[in-house]
């Protein structure tokens, strides 16, 4: 059974990122999100073309695979190729749309730290999103989100506190590409990534 079709009534937080490779930041911030008791399940979103972000280094396939490899375990977790099977560029709101055609009794919410929350209003029609979800909003200890530009309704935030992170994917290529071993991999994605000769010659 697909990812998609695997729960119905509950409430859904979807998690998109190019998981670029995937790491220890990305599985804190869906235990963060679980262990508030909002929702049932963390549905993780590979981007395929992400159409804010430029610099994307391994294939969508490989980073599918990266993601499927560090959370397949996670009984409450479950890793979604809808947006790298759709062609084009990226856009959060196609993605809501068909989800919420196929699954209309799903509650979504959206999983954005606050950078994403800032810029939300330059989305693609980000009003119709804001309508859509709500956001469940990844804070570090004494931040607080902007919003940007005012929208006709509202971001509808719900605060997720969690611990501050210094890892960053950017961080973790630079040292796969100066042949050391970074922190912050499973151990399974790290071997993938040997295997695979990712991020090296970056």
């Amino acid at each position: 059974m697909s990812a998609e079709n695997a729960l119905a009534s509950r409430h859904v937080a979807l998690f998109g990122g190019t998981f670029d490779p995937i790491h220890h930041t990305h599985r804190a911030i869906i235990d963060a999100v679980l262990e508030t008791g909002f929702v049932d399940l963390v549905l993780v979103i590979p981007n395929r073309d992400p159409w804010q972000k430029s610099e994307v280094i391994a294939s969508a396939q490989d980073r599918l695979e990266m993601c499927r490899l560090a959370l397949g375990s996670h009984a409450d977790v479950e890793i979604s190729d809808i947006e790298i099977q759709r062609d084009g560029p990226t856009y959060t709101i196609d993605t809501v749309r068909e989800l919420a055609l196929f699954h209309p009794e799903w509650k979504m919410s959206l999983v954005l730290g606050a950078d994403s929350i800032a810029t939300f209003h330059s989305w693609h029609l980000a009003d119709e999103l804001s309508q859509l979800v709500e956001i469940l909003g990844i804070a570090r200890p004494g931040h607080e989100f902007h919003s940007g530009a005012p929208l006709p309704h509202p971001l509808r935030i719900n605060r997720v506190e969690m611990r501050e992170s210094t890892l960053s994917a950017t961080e973790i290529r630079a040292e796969l590409n100066a042949g050391r071993v970074p922190p912050g991999l499973n151990p399974a994605v790290l071997h993938y990534i040997h295997t695979h000769s990712l991020y090296v010659g970056d």
